[in-house]
């Protein structure tokens, strides 16, 4: 079992309905966005039992705002829909975990790590660089700290997590 980050694009204003994952029904991939990357049918690495972290771009920050039970997958010919136990929630915005600010400050320091290098101008910058189209499962320093920073200021989640 592995954990993939899966990088939401930002709203470009209040109309913009994000309608991909559909969270009230435990389910991502049915839009299709992300077919090219994490769930293209012929080369996704996701199988049952993974998680997914989702990250949420905000202004000079980008948060963790969830983190799925374990997934099953489903592939089709042409597009892959992952679900999971529809009663998980994910957390709002402003209660999510800090992946990274524009400050260099971070629930998850392992994170600067993997921004190390990047040719860009700041670090949200340079997390969406390296996880919009990312598809490799993080590594065991990394999962550890995104489980305690979501077990942290009384977040808590109805499923066990990897390790």
């Amino acid at each position: 079992m592995s954990l993939y980050l899966v990088f939401l694009r930002r709203p470009e204003s209040l109309d913009d309905r994000r309608s991909d994952p559909f969270w009230e029904f435990g389910s991502f991939g049915r839009t299709g966005c992300h077919n090219k990357n994490l769930l293209n049918p012929k080369t996704s690495p996701l199988t049952d039992g993974d998680q997914l972290v989702f990250l949420q771009g905000g202004l000079g920050e980008i948060r963790l705002v969830g983190l799925t039970p374990p997934v099953m997958v489903t592939k089709g010919e042409d597009s892959m829909e992952i679900t999971w136990n529809s009663s998980y929630s994910p957390l709002t915005f402003e209660s999510a975990p800090l992946l990274v600010s524009n400050d260099g400050v971070s629930d998850t320091p392992s994170v600067m790590d993997l921004l190390r290098g990047t040719n860009r101008n700041s670090y949200c910058a340079a997390a969406a660089s390296r996880f919009r189209s990312r598809t490799k499962a993080i590594d065991a320093k990394f999962v550890k700290e995104i489980e305690l920073a979501f077990n942290e200021e009384g977040r808590v989640l109805s499923h066990q997590y990897i390790v």
